[in-house]
């Protein structure tokens, strides 16, 4: 018996070492134990030989000829990975722990991968654990306090709203600042990335300078981020399914107004003081009495106490002692509760795959609805995902993928005369105007059916009549239907060892209706009995490549060459329909609007053409440097200009990789790069900028046309110069450090000139004639500040110093670009100072002597004559009279020797500081227990101004009737006690004027004095996740669960309580733009794995 089985064991070892015998292939792939990412250029050779192969961008290697005697194991080593051995076999999967976080990591960068050790410029990239605890509906929102030199503004905070991004600053003066997105390899400019599931990402990377951009040439100024998503990774099929519920909230407070009893004293105030101050001025008594009996009678109109409207107040202005809200209107007279409530959130996705020897593929399924914290406003997405990747022979590799999505968007909306957005009526309405219509004595009124009837402040608001945004957002809708597909494929051949030959292309279609309808009932259309307003965009991109590449390691030199062709093709379609007159008042067809208004059409086209090349060359693993060139053709410009020459070159020495460091076990990386490329930019030109155009306006029934723009045969692209120098550094293998500074130039930037009046009309040509520029440092480091078996704490923090300036204009505009809103200079664009640099009439502060605001007086353009004839200021100025002959209004004062304005017109304006910080970043802390996870992004920005035009209409006590700030009861009343004409101390610099109808616009105009710091802390994010043990989940026969929470905007201090710094990158907050605000989002999540 036992002789058997000895024979048998023995018979089977044999059989063993035969087969062992008979491998003389192998083949594989090198993936990075970290994010399963595949490694191209890792070198897998047999263990003791040389003989052996490199692999190639999809991590595969090939080794043919293995010698029968040879060694059993294949030894795999790459920069910034441990190396390792494993056994020889036909096929392995080989996995390599990344030893240097900082070297090791694989990044997606342009036209391919690159660990970070070789890489030669500033990129950044965040990974999909990063996006998915992000409950955001737009994967790039998860880039904020993840990045450093990434600005991010928020936008409006309705569901669906992306952010606006800006890399390294801005880049143009009148065309965009936007970056380019490129998704799995190929520029996208119709997708919204909303578009995408968030799931459905493995990365985002982020490209910051000319080295890491160049190779996309004629679009990548401002910078490039490079979308990568999911692919299968492991021979097991995978599913993943993720759940997440959540609430959403307003994320900051609204701005402190008055309430109705505080409304009304101010508003008795504001009538008395106007009447005081008139071209027929009362006196006091007079006055007194006049507002006490007039206020509600002859401009509020509406008294919802319980007092006659001339019985209301005391002599003094006080309500009565004895006065009180009716009943009835208690409950019904905030207007913004009406509008807002508590917002929901749902998402769902289900994603799987896998990857075998001759293939992976992977598929997702999404589903999001987010109902906002304003009434009617709500996202609903649809996605669906595809992609496959076959092998079939070793020299050939395809694969194709589908992407879909279907959006609806709703967002709030009601016509009001001079105000068309529901959240900034509802601020600015008075506290004593009810939302619906009530009866003497303050009960509700109701309609045959026991309904509260909607006020529509006919005969009962001061503004607003004929409205009523709560009813109106009811009735109206604002609905946005958003379909994209895209498909994409390819097809790699290799041969001739290390070389390699794809084509590459993709088909993008997207479909964009927006439908406003208004209803017939009430508002700006009813009495055309409703209409509806239809905009259609079809868009339709192409875009194919084709590319060769060799890769080649010989001995201790490795290197890369790339070239590559590509064709790109954009196409819009845009049509828009008015159509008034509805047959059927519930009904929001477009048949059922009987007139069509008007009815227009167009479609656009525009197409580039780009050759590029690259070589990569890396010595030894301690030196790496790269070239790249691209020549890009760009329909926008004549024939003659059409094409712009691009290039980078960049080099790094990892330091610590020399010898004479390898016993400084306290430093475990040093690395050194530079780089310096320029890049372009064809979107600042129109698509027809070098035509004349013209637009065709029928005169009595008679086709003409008018010319608006003049060709501009000379126009040529605009350029980015950008220079980058960097170190990284790693200390005691727990600390890593990252500095960079960088320059960057955009000359030849495309201005709309004004021709000449003898052109006709307002004539236009694009020229090329400024520059900008923007320079900086950033900062990214992070500590295990304590680590032990079961613990870990780390700290992070990223920190960008950046600075903005003009260095040319137009010779017209040599003086200035004044920038205009509602007709009054914001910013004046000017060489030396930045982009958004306020220029303001210079607020001076109150006169205690009679409250009105004072500002610097312009002697420098206008003259004063006094009393004796003698004149002070501009000789040759215009003479500024005392007293404005149609208002009655003093234009100026003279105290304790100086001239004060009193009238802007005559106010001297000043540069004040720039809308762009000085210093932005984030701190990351992240502590871990076991399998418990709690991190935190905690958001900053220091530096800059913003003018808060919401907060000067709440103070503005003019004649629009509008809510007040609560920091009008700090208005001037009256001399304080022992204050003198001559006072030293006369003009308060932080006083606050008086209310006042007549001076209200004088007192509260334009100027400095509506600006307040930009500062803000923002707790962005906070996460809390647990993974499940195995030893429960494993008997479920699951492979991972894991739970957690996150809030997404927690707190935010401002300099103002309401004030939100985010909303507008330009720095004016409230200049015809929503007063709408970022969402606290409170979100539960579970995902499984199988």
């Amino acid at each position: 018996m036992y002789k058997r089985i000895l024979n048998l064991l023995t018979l089977l070892l044999l059989v063993g070492q035969g087969a062992l015998a008979q491998i003389t292939e192998c083949k594989g792939i090198v993936r990075s134990a970290d994010n399963k990412e595949p490694i191209a250029g890792a070198l897998v050779v047999i263990s003791g030989t040389t003989h052996g192969a490199i692999t190639d961008i999809d991590g595969r290697f090939y080794i043919r000829n293995i010698p029968a005697k040879g060694s059993p194991k294949l030894t795999i080593s790459y920069l910034g990975y441990k190396t390792t051995e494993v056994r020889i076999e036909p096929y392995r999967e080989i996995e390599l722990p990344v030893e240097n976080q900082m070297v090791g990591e694989i990044v997606v960068v342009a036209y391919g991968k690159s660990s970070k050790g070789a890489l030669t410029g500033a990129v950044a990239q965040i990974q999909s654990e990063q996006i998915e605890s992000r409950p955001v509906s737009d994967a790039l929102s998860a880039l904020e306090g993840n990045v450093a030199g990434v600005m991010m503004y928020n936008g409006s905070g309705l569901p669906s709203s992306g952010p606006t991004i800006l890399i390294r600053g801005y880049g143009s003066v009148n065309g965009t600042n936007a970056p380019i997105y490129v998704i799995d390899g190929i520029i996208n400019d119709i997708n919204m990335i909303a578009d995408i599931n968030p799931a459905d990402i493995e990365s985002i990377s982020v490209l910051k300078d000319a080295a890491s951009c160049a190779l996309y040439g004629n679009k990548a100024s401002n910078g490039v981020i490079l979308i990568n998503t999911k692919k299968g990774k492991t021979q097991k099929i995978s599913l993943n399914l993720s759940m997440n519920q959540g609430i959403y909230v307003r994320g900051i407070n609204s701005y402190q107004t008055t309430d109705a009893n505080q409304y009304m004293e101010s508003a008795w105030k504001w009538l008395r003081n106007g009447l005081m101050s008139d071209k027929a001025p009362l006196d006091e008594k007079a006055a007194n009495t006049a507002a006490s009996s007039t206020l509600i009678s002859d401009y509020l109109l509406t008294n919802i106490y319980n007092k006659a409207n001339d019985k209301l107040f005391d002599e003094s202005g006080h309500l009565v002692a004895d006065a009180q809200i009716l009943d009835g209107y208690k409950d019904d007279l905030d207007w913004r509760d009406a509008l807002e409530r508590t917002g929901y959130r749902q998402e769902y996705s289900l994603n799987g795959g896998a990857a075998r020897e001759r293939g992976n593929y992977f598929f997702s399924a999404g589903y999001l609805n987010e109902k906002g914290y304003l009434t009617t406003t709500d996202f609903e997405r649809y996605t669906a995902r595809f992609s496959a990747n076959l092998t079939p022979v070793q020299w050939l590799k395809a694969g194709v993928s589908l992407g879909a999505s279907h959006q609806k968007i709703h967002y709030a909306d009601s016509e009001t005369t001079g105000d068309s957005n529901p959240s900034r009526v509802s601020l600015f309405m008075l506290p004593i105007y009810p939302v619906h219509q009530h009866n003497s004595d303050g009960s509700y009124t109701l309609d045959t059916n026991g309904n509260h009837i909607y006020d529509n402040g006919t005969g009962t608001r001061a503004r607003w009549s004929g409205t009523n945004l709560i009813q109106e957002n009811e009735l109206n809708t604002y609905e946005i239907d958003r379909n994209t597909l895209d498909l994409r494929g390819y097809a790699t051949v290799k041969f001739l060892k290390d070389f390699s030959f794809t084509i590459k292309g993709n088909m993008n279609w997207a479909d964009y209706t927006t439908t406003r309808t208004y209803n017939p009932v009430i508002g700006r259309y009813a009495s055309v009995t409703g209409a509806l307003m239809q905009t259609g965009y079809g868009y339709n991109e192409s875009t194919v490549m084709e590319q060769l590449s060799w890769m080649r390691r010989f001995d201790k030199h490795h290197v890369e060459i790339l070239l590559d062709h590509e064709n790109y093709s954009w196409k819009r379609d845009y049509d828009y329909l008015f159509k008034q007159d509805a047959s059927m008042s519930e009904s929001t067809n477009i048949s059922n609007y009987l007139t069509t208004v008007k009815s227009i059409g167009y479609k656009d086209t525009y197409k580039t053409e780009s050759y590029l090349g690259s070589v990569k060359y890396s010595y030894d693993m301690k030196y790496n440097a790269e070239f790249s060139f691209r020549r890009d053709g760009s329909s926008r410009f004549t024939p003659g200009n059409r094409w712009g020459n691009f290039w980078s070159v960049g080099a790094n020495w990892i330091v610590t990789n020399e010898r004479l460091f390898s016993d400084w076990q306290w430093l475990d990386l040093l690395k050194v790069r530079a780089s310096y490329g320029e890049v372009g930019n064809d979107a600042s030109a129109g698509l027809y900028a070098y035509k004349e155009l013209y637009y065709a306006d029928p005169d009595a029934d008679v086709p003409s046309y008018y010319l608006f723009q003049n060709a501009a045969s000379d126009l040529k692209w605009e350029t980015s110069k950008s220079f980058n120098i960097g170190m990284d550094f790693r200390f005691f293998n727990r600390w890593n450090l990252s500095l960079d500074y960088y320059d960057k130039r955009n000359g030849d930037l495309i201005f709309n000139v004004l021709q000449p009046s003898s052109f006709g009309g307002d004539v236009t040509v694009a020229k090329n004639i400024g520059t900008i520029s923007n320079s900086g440092f950033e900062l990214v480091t992070d500590v295990d500040a304590y680590c032990s078996k079961d613990w870990t704490v780390n700290l992070g923090l990223n920190l960008t110093v950046q600075k903005n300036k003009v260095t040319k204009l137009p010779d017209e505009n040599k003086e200035g670009l004044d920038v205009r809103m509602n007709n009054s200079v914001i910013y004046r664009i000017t060489e030396g100072k930045s982009r958004y640099e306020f220029f303001l009439p210079t607020y001076v502060g109150v006169d205690r002597m009679d409250g009105q605001s004072l500002y610097v007086m312009d002697l420098d353009t206008y003259k004063i004559v006094e009393a004796d004839g003698s004149v002070i200021g501009n000789l040759d100025g215009t003479t500024v009279a005392a007293v404005n002959s149609s208002t009655k209004h003093t234009n100026y004062k003279l105290i304790n020797g100086e001239y004060y304005a009193t009238d802007i017109t005559y106010a001297k304006s000043e540069y004040h500081g720039s809308a762009l910080p000085k210093f932005f970043g984030s701190f990351n802390p992240t502590i871990k227990y076991k399998s418990l996870t709690l991190s935190g992004i905690f958001t900053f920005s220091l530096g800059a101004k913003v003018y808060d035009h919401t907060y000067k209409e709440l103070m503005t006590a003019g004649t629009a009737y509008t809510n007040f700030h609560k920091d009008i009861l700090k208005s001037w009343n009256t001399v304080p006690e022992g204050m003198s004409e001559d006072a030293p101390d006369r003009i308060d610099a932080n006083g606050t004027p008086q209310i006042n109808k007549t001076n209200g616009d004088y007192n509260n105009a334009v100027s400095s004095r509506w600006l307040v710091s930009g500062d803000y802390l923002c707790l962005k994010n906070i996460s809390l996740s647990y993974r499940l043990p195995d030893t429960w989940v494993k008997p479920l026969n699951l492979n991972e669960v894991s739970i957690g929470g996150t809030v997404e905007n927690l707190l935010t201090v401002t300099a103002r309580k309401g004030l939100n710094p985010q909303l507008e990158y330009s720095g004016v907050v409230g200049y015809n733009t929503s007063t709408l605000t970022i969402p606290r989002i409170f979100s539960l999540r579970v995902n499984i794995k199988l």
